[in-house]
């Protein structure tokens, strides 16, 4: 059977720049070494991401990310997954900016279970700092139930006690009246 290969490439009109390249075999995309998945700025031709795959699934990186995402100004790296070899599932998020934790829209490390794909991790940070305004900032959960078991709350990196939950209010315990004719034969 031949292994068939290919390799598309897009340049950019203007710039003459390759702004995405994409390696093929048997028609999946596919790559041994190294990403399958290119793609550059058409400007500064800085690779803005890459993606590794293996007859068209993500592949197992074990010594480094799956996908990557870098800023197109800079090339600094602002995203990362990674993805278990059996499942392919993504078992790792990693939102980052100048190799620091950084997010503000959500988690910036985010661990899901190989198996069942449940978030069992979070953190969240800005620069680099667990920080969270809106909750805790790092999250444990059980990887059959998806059932928190841990949370911490932190700003700017120190940790700080949970903020008081209002107490549940009291339920007015409504009397007890029988339906009429229930009890007409009792003789209490």
């Amino acid at each position: 059977m031949f292994n068939f290969r290919k390799v598309d490439r897009t340049h950019d009109v203007a710039t003459g720049t390759v702004i995405s390249e994409t390696w093929w075999k048997k028609g999946k995309l596919d790559r041994k070494d190294d990403p399958a998945i290119i793609t550059r700025d058409a400007v500064s031709g800085i690779v803005t991401s890459e993606g590794w795959y293996k007859n068209g699934k993500r592949r197992d990186r074990t010594e480094g990310p799956a996908f990557i995402s870098r800023d197109a100004a800079t090339g600094a790296v602002t995203y990362e997954s990674w993805c278990d070899a059996a499942t392919g599932i993504v078992t790792r998020e990693i939102w980052s900016k100048d190799g620091k934790l950084n997010r503000t829209d959500g988690p910036a490390l985010i661990e899901h279970d190989a198996a069942t794909g449940t978030v069992i991790y979070e953190a969240w940070g800005k620069d680099g700092k667990l920080n969270r305004t809106d909750g805790p900032a790092l999250i444990e959960r059980n990887a059959a139930t998806g059932t928190v078991i841990y949370e911490a709350w932190f700003r700017d990196d120190r940790q700080i006690p949970p903020p008081a939950r209002p107490a549940a209010p009291e339920k007015a315990l409504r009397p007890y009246m029988p339906k009429p004719g229930c009890y007409a034969d009792l003789n209490l």
